[in-house]
């Protein structure tokens, strides 16, 4: 906003006095900014006070941009970079004409560019300006976690095996009873014959035996270093 309008409106609603705006005016001249953004960084007026000033003496209407449902049309009118670059919200597309939030409606230039880009006739609502500049924040975040942003697929590593599922150790070579025909301390493995489909053996209760201790570790039932310790029981010296 022009900034003797801006003054003038300041002094005459007695939000800050002439020392205030004197003040504001050389902070402007020396840093550039709007007078705007001045008076109330020095807090001489808060945003939402100066936001209705410039509101009534506009004949605007204000809004509050958290209380407001954008719909997708509006949204996709302005790109996420000109409405931080202006600060202004585009909130409602009616036809050929598009309803935005911004905190100074005489900042014309930021009006012709969007015009230019729309192609758009534009109207124009309050906010004041942190709560746009929150509200743009906040807008954005969310939109970047939109459904949409492709997730890498989770990877689930394999439940371990069941301890009776998972290889047992190598058999053990069968030893023998101390009662048996059997040498005591056997260490050479007998070659048990090679069944046939179709043929049948007969087995001496030797074999079985011999059979019975690799079935035994394979099962679980028992384990290789239990059987080494019941056989050094049974025949050590």
């Amino acid at each position: 906003m022009d900034r003797s309008r801006l003054g003038e409106i300041l002094l005459k609603s007695g939000k800050i006095t002439e020392t205030q705006l004197k003040t504001a005016v050389k902070y402007q001249e020396s840093t550039g900014h709007k007078l705007d953004v001045i008076v109330t960084k020095l807090g001489f007026i808060s945003d939402v006070e100066l936001t209705k000033l410039i509101a009534e003496a506009q004949h605007l209407d204000v809004v509050d941009p958290f209380e407001i449902q954008i719909p997708d049309s509006a949204h996709a009118t302005l790109s996420e970079e000109v409405v931080r670059k202006h600060q202004i919200v585009p909130i409602k597309l009616e036809g050929e004409t598009l309803t935005v939030i911004m905190s100074d409606p005489t900042d014309i230039e930021s009006l012709e560019e969007i015009q230019f880009r729309t192609g758009l006739r534009v109207e124009v609502v309050l906010a004041a300006r942190n709560q746009i500049t929150k509200f743009i924040t906040q807008y954005y975040d969310k939109t970047l976690k939109k459904p949409g942003k492709k997730k890498e697929p989770k990877i689930e590593e394999a439940a371990p095996a069941p301890a009776a599922a998972q290889a047992a150790p190598a058999a053990a070579p069968a030893l023998a009873p101390k009662d048996d025909a059997a040498p005591r301390r056997e260490t050479k493995k007998t070659k048990a014959p090679t069944a046939t489909l179709g043929v049948n053996f007969e087995l001496t209760s030797w074999e079985m035996r011999r059979a019975l201790i690799p079935l035994l570790i394979d099962k679980g039932i028992i384990t290789r270093e239990e059987l080494e310790e019941k056989a050094g029981s049974m025949f050590g010296e």
